[in-house]
């Protein structure tokens, strides 16, 4: 079976020069699709890009995350007029980024698959699936760091690493990461911040027809003005090239997820912290049911830098920090953080597409 894959996510070019997917992106996804082309190709099913030239010679469509409209019609149209295809949408970015109104036309995918920690969601025209982020490796890797995890040689500060973004949805937590932002910067004993593009001025990501927008330059320099009014750019915020070996030297991580509205998701943000033994200060869906609460440390959008040092950095012992970790390892290494695990998505994948097989 050849799956023709649309989306940003699969970088087959680098994967089959062995590059290290997490240390060149920051991102677990990246690991995942690692696993999943070695997987297929054990199973008969072989992941190409998609080029709506060769339409005919893939036997299915996978389309990561909502696609522009142009290239939605070349599938469309190629489905239309030479062969129709099996087109399978699989979402695993939050519902702030590329508007999801596609999704209220119908007969444009024949399945929508969506990352959420909700059991069923569902879109008005759509079959749908859902899955979790693929965030953790398996728990034979996780116990092989045991040592590491539970590590007391640890700077007590928090680290903080966040990119200067704006969004205005009032379930959106960038507004509160600026705003915390300026604030944890009067503490620079306590904290340890990174982040990219502080220094640039932003227009809110969210807003409707972002992408038209950002084509028509005296539209979009009259809305940076705007934005740059409210929300002005921070100089000198340090970058990193990897940030897992800086992450794993300190006690604590802010962990933001891009909103907290629906559908739940939850991303890597959470568990980044957790397989290097860091304790994870979290803003993100409440009621997290598959994963322990004493296993981080939930905060809601009025928290500030001075509640965090008080409530959190100078108030938890050395003893408290250690069963943290304790209880961080014994759950990567359960059951319960299967849901999580590189595998899983990947089982979840190649049973999606061996469905129509």
């Amino acid at each position: 079976m050849l799956v023709g894959v649309l989306g940003y996510y699969p970088c087959f070019d680098q994967i089959k020069k062995g590059l290290n997917m997490k240390e060149l992106f920051h991102s677990t996804t990246y690991e995942a699709w690692e696993q999943l082309i070695k997987v297929g190709e054990g199973k008969s099913i072989y992941f190409e890009k998609y080029n709506h030239k060769n339409h005919t010679d893939f036997d299915q469509i996978i389309v990561i995350d909502i696609p522009r409209i142009l290239e939605l019609f070349k599938i469309l149209k190629n489905n239309f007029y030479k062969k129709k295809l099996r087109t399978i949408l699989i979402i695993h970015e939050s519902n702030l980024a590329r508007n999801r109104f596609l999704l209220n036309i119908p007969l444009l995918f024949d399945l929508v698959c969506i990352n959420t920690e909700e059991n069923n969601y569902k879109f008005l025209f759509y079959k749908t699936k859902v899955f979790s982020y693929p965030a953790l490796p398996d728990a034979s890797q996780i116990k092989n760091s045991k040592k590491d995890i539970l590590s007391k040689k640890r700077i007590n500060k928090i680290f903080y690493l966040n990119s200067f973004k704006i969004a205005l949805s009032r379930n959106s937590t960038y507004i509160k990461r600026y705003k915390l932002m300026k604030s944890i910067l009067n503490y620079p004993n306590n904290f340890a911040v990174y982040g990219y593009g502080w220094n640039k001025r932003q227009i809110p990501f969210d807003i409707p027809f972002i992408a038209i927008i950002n084509r028509i330059q005296l539209i979009k320099k009259a809305l940076t003005f705007l934005t740059t009014i409210f929300f002005k750019p921070i100089e000198n915020i340090q970058t990193l090239n990897y940030k897992y070996s800086t992450l794993k030297k300190f006690d604590f991580n802010l962990a933001f997820e891009p909103t907290v509205g629906r559908p739940f998701t939850i991303f890597e943000k959470l568990f980044d912290p957790m397989i290097y033994g860091v304790i994870p200060i979290y803003l993100g869906p409440k009621d997290l049911k598959n994963i322990p609460s004493n296993c981080y440390i939930a905060i809601n959008k009025n928290i500030t830098a001075k509640s965090l040092l008080k409530e959190i950095l100078h108030s938890l012992s050395d003893k408290d920090k250690e069963n943290y970790r304790k209880r961080i390892y014994k759950f990567l290494i359960s059951k319960e953080a299967d849901k999580y695990r590189f595998s899983t998505y990947v089982d979840f994948v190649i049973n999606t597409l061996l469905e129509n097989k």
